[in-house]
């Protein structure tokens, strides 16, 4: 009972913090989007974003990250989606957040390469992603799905940590109450790591990654939930890629954040 409370206490302290900082943003955080005049045509799309990891600092060979690189990729994703509501006339924009959209601090080498603290990662890209959901409204209905992760848990131990501790609820929650009078949200029927949804007469399964792998994630959505789905989205791994299971198309999401310490140190690299 103590560790409950002691979870709703810290919980209850972080929301103060970032209702008192949605108070303070003002413009701060807002993208030099145009606005566009669309006519539409009754399609659906959906976009997915994971794996930004903001906060980490990288500069190497491969790689030059940080904040301020954060929002200008994010800016161009913006604008790159709102291009293509354009081109392709949609009305239904479903925005899936696959997770791990903060550094965290599950590792020493990430709390090193962090530049400011998981409390103040959290509460601007939360300010962040509400901007991207006010942007992309302007141009058609969307609606908004997330998934739980492995960088938003307070505790570093995986053993140590329990699955309400992440701090993408505070986001969820964050968004809720900034963007409630524009966009829709679509809540969790099977828990907070896994998001299910139906785009058009398509079933939709989603989840980070990080307790999956691409090979049995397909398997393990259906036997675990009951369902048979047309499309499985993941993410985690930063690399991006599609595959076909009988019926079932996976997608996995490519990073935002792009190479760091850790992928070079496996001698990995992506764009």
């Amino acid at each position: 009972i103590n560790a409950i409370y002691r979870r709703l206490s810290r919980e209850d302290t972080i929301k103060e913090i970032a209702h008192d900082f949605a108070e303070q943003m003002g413009t701060k955080y807002k993208f030099s989007i145009p606005k566009l005049n669309l006519k539409y045509d009754g399609k659906s799309a959906i976009l997915c974003i994971s794996d930004i990891h903001y906060g980490l600092e990288v500069k190497s060979a491969f790689n030059e990250y940080n904040t301020d690189i954060a929002k200008k990729r994010l800016e161009k994703l913006v604008i790159k989606t709102i291009e293509y509501i354009k081109k392709e006339r949609i009305t239904n924009l479903f925005v899936v957040n696959l997770g791990d959209l903060i550094a965290g601090r599950i590792h020493q080498t990430i709390r090193l390469n962090s530049r400011i603290d998981v409390l103040t990662q959290t509460m601007e890209i939360s300010e962040i992603l509400a901007n991207i959901l006010y942007e992309l409204s302007k141009h058609t209905k969307v609606s908004y799905i997330s998934t739980s992760d492995n960088h938003s848990r307070i505790e570093p131990k995986k053993s140590d940590s329990l699955e309400l501790e992440s701090l993408i609820r505070i986001t969820d929650w964050f968004l809720k109450e900034r963007c409630s009078n524009f966009i829709s949200f679509i809540e969790n029927e099977y828990g907070n790591d896994i998001a299910t949804f139906k785009v058009d007469n398509y079933n939709v399964v989603a989840t980070h990654g990080d307790k999956d792998k691409p090979s049995n994630a397909i398997q393990n959505m259906r036997l675990l939930t009951g369902e048979n789905y047309d499309i499985c989205l993941m993410a985690h791994r930063h690399h991006f890629s599609a595959d076909e299971s009988h019926g079932t198309v996976l997608v996995a999401n490519g990073s935002v954040c792009g190479t760091d310490q850790f992928a070079q140190d496996l001698r990995l690299n992506t764009t």
